[in-house]
């Protein structure tokens, strides 16, 4: 038995992934990127990818009070930006969208994916 096989039974990989993911869309926007990047191995992982995850909660622990706060200062300010890349990732060569939206100075709404072909990207 290898160590890669070994390894992934010991720990909830996917489930860790998977809150993860709750947690980035509800009240934490600033971790998605990481996240997305923990979770494009949640079918083959290793102790790296195990490491990575423990380091987003440390993150997570740290930044506790971190929060979405909306001022008064700029009443009803919403701004939006929406971006993509062709060919971004250079293992798949898949692209990337994403858009966000703030009031206020604070992220209210906001979605990055990596459509399957390039038929998928809506402009």
């Amino acid at each position: 038995m290898g160590q890669e096989e070994a390894f992934v039974p010991k720990y909830p990989y996917r489930e860790l992934v998977g809150a993860f993911m709750y947690i980035a869309t509800c009240t934490r926007p600033d971790i998605a990127h990481a996240v997305g990047e923990v979770a494009k191995f949640c079918e083959r992982y290793d102790k790296s990818h195990w490491t990575a995850a423990k380091r987003i909660l440390k993150y997570l622990k740290t930044t506790q009070d971190l929060s979405i706060v909306f001022s008064g200062i700029n009443k009803g300010e919403l701004i939006e930006f929406a971006d993509a890349n062709w060919a971004g990732d250079l293992d798949t060569r898949r692209s990337t969208t994403g858009y966000v939206f703030f009031l206020n100075g604070s992220v209210i709404s906001w979605n990055s994916r990596r459509p399957n072909n390039g038929r998928d990207l809506k402009y």
